[in-house]
């Protein structure tokens, strides 16, 4: 089978090492197509792997070599163009999340999805495929009918540097830090609790502006790497995502949830707390250990088997997910379907948190279901 990267950058480069490492030989990295400056090119040669041809045109690429597959990891708001043209191509699709960036490319986003068929585009919502979703959703019965949710999403200081200097720090490139990098926590809260159907959210950039700029001398802000329209600047970036948001969701089966998120947290989490009128569930993806416990029992604890690698076990599990799925028709652990609402709720947070609004995202959903069935 052979594989082609439109934008191959540090994230994608790492889908393709685990995807390698799963196909045994049945796959063949032919080529890659990025204007500049590829980032992702030093990952493959540290992992040993051959990038294939180079180019700065996609379209180019797909008429030279041909591939069976195409993994996208370009920048969110170039996405739709990306996903058109590999279809177009007869290529079977693997993008990074978000799918698109707004309403109106999601409807779109949406007929392409629907006419080339769901099974033939996959969406790194990597989190599906961790060792934590899976053991939640194998005890989540246990707890009976859910009620609530409180989680959030945590990042370490250098993260929260990255973000702000990298493409994904302005909305017309990445839609928002909600969107572009919790859309993973969405969409598991989506697969458990139901679509959200009203979202209300406040938030704001408090934490990497010029007053806080003192802290900029610690070198660990810039230590990750920064691509296409990179920036050095941390507290004095021309970004303008927030630094820091809550949200308040309630979904379609009735669930309450509560989301927080920070750029800047002194410990790193992705907690969960999860109650059902017969227990509850908690714990944190980099913890090794789920707690359950129904009402009146005691606490079970329930070993995950992972630790605290990258994404937490996850990224090696979507590799196996993604070459089963294209080697051997298995189904992928995310909808395509599911890739699209997760979006959308994001989007109606965001839309919460400039209007000051309880926005009703179940117009939003009902249409994509026309789309879409």
């Amino acid at each position: 089978m052979k594989i082609a990267i439109i934008g191959l950058g540090m994230r994608i480069s790492g889908v393709w090492r685990h995807l390698h490492a799963t196909a045994g030989g049945r796959m063949t990295l032919v080529g890659f197509a990025d204007p500049a400056p590829a980032v992702g090119l030093g990952e493959l040669a540290k992992a040993g792997l051959a990038p294939g041809q180079g180019f700065t045109d996609h379209r180019t690429m797909l008429a030279a070599l041909k591939p069976d597959a195409v993994l996208i990891g370009s920048p969110n708001h170039v996405h739709l163009e990306h996903i058109r043209d590999a279809l177009a191509a007869g290529c079977r699709v693997f993008t990074e999340k978000p799918v698109v960036i707004s309403p109106e490319d999601t409807w779109a986003a949406a007929e392409l999805i629907r006419d080339a068929g769901p099974d033939r585009v996959q969406v790194g919502l990597v989190l599906r495929s961790s060792p934590f979703f899976r053991a939640v959703s194998a005890h989540i019965g246990r707890i009976g009918r859910l009620v609530s949710m409180e989680a959030n999403e945590h990042l370490p200081p250098a993260h929260g540097g990255f973000l702000m200097r990298d493409w994904r720090r302005k909305r017309a490139w990445s839609g928002s830090h909600i969107l572009e990098k919790c859309c993973h926590d969405i969409d598991l809260y989506q697969a458990l609790c139901g679509r959200v159907s009203k979202a209300a959210s406040f938030g704001g950039r408090s934490i990497f502006t010029p007053e806080n700029a003192r802290l900029a001398g610690d070198g660990r802000y810039r230590e990750w790497w920064t691509g296409w329209q990179g920036t050095d600047e941390v507290f004095a970036s021309d970004g303008d995502i927030l630094d820091h948001q809550v949200a308040i969701l309630e979904t379609e089966r009735g669930v309450r949830i509560s989301f927080h998120a920070n750029n800047h947290a002194a410990d790193r989490q992705r907690r969960w707390l999860i109650c059902g009128v017969e227990g509850l569930i908690e714990g944190d993806f980099a913890n090794p250990v789920l707690r359950v416990r129904q009402v009146y029992q005691e606490p079970e604890g329930i070993d995950l088997g992972t630790g605290t690698a990258h994404h937490y076990g996850a990224d090696e599990a979507m590799g196996r997910d993604l070459a089963t799925c294209w080697l051997d028709g298995v189904p992928f652990p995310v909808p395509a379907k599911a890739a699209l609402e997760a979006g959308l709720a994001c989007m109606a947070i965001d839309q919460a948190q400039r209007t000051g609004t309880i926005v009703d995202a179940s117009v939003w959903m009902r249409t994509l279901d026309g789309i879409l069935p």
